[in-house]
């Protein structure tokens, strides 16, 4: 089933910088957003956009209906919590607030090209395109984690950046 992202996207404030929250709620049925205050919202990444106003945002996770067929029967697929874009760049990104382990770095990977696949032929109206894994615990990444990078890489032909803070798209 062909999605169009496009239907979900909202424009971002002009502001040099905001912040992506992924709500911890229990039931994990809220989509993540974009937010403007730091005291009132706990940030999971922060993007800079230098007061720019072609920045549009779309929430993926918990917002567009992505299904997969597993036995025949429509399952919801595993997507990335959220997108950003310009009219030159597409950014995937996925926001994670895990301590231990790596696995949220193979999940987190999963979730992003499960979306980029979702979104298709969609990339090729992009200069740029981008993906981000950021996990708010573990700001800092080993360069362990340079492995992962490139077989991402090899995979959707998209860089991946392990970080939170999330630079200006051109």
């Amino acid at each position: 089933m062909q999605v169009n992202f496009y239907d979900y996207a909202t424009t971002v404030n002009k502001v040099k910088e905001f912040g992506l929250v992924d709500p911890d709620d229990k039931e994990g049925k809220k989509p993540a957003f974009v937010s403007y205050d730091k005291t009132t919202d706990k940030w999971n990444a922060t993007v800079e956009c230098n007061n720019r106003t072609d920045y549009s945002f779309i929430a993926v996770d918990n917002n567009i209906p992505l299904t997969v067929k597993n036995n025949g029967k429509d399952e919801t697929a595993s997507s990335c919590d959220a997108m950003l874009y310009t009219p030159k760049t597409v950014c995937f990104i996925e926001l994670k607030a895990d301590k231990k382990g790596n696995d949220w770095l193979n999940r987190g990977m999963e979730q992003l090209t499960n979306t980029i696949s979702f979104f298709g032929k969609e990339l090729n109206k992009y200069e740029n395109k981008r993906a981000y894994l950021c996990n708010s615990k573990r700001p800092f990444v080993p360069s362990i984690h340079k492995i992962a990078q490139q077989q991402f890489m090899q995979k959707n032909k998209i860089v991946l950046r392990i970080k939170t803070e999330i630079e200006e798209l051109k």
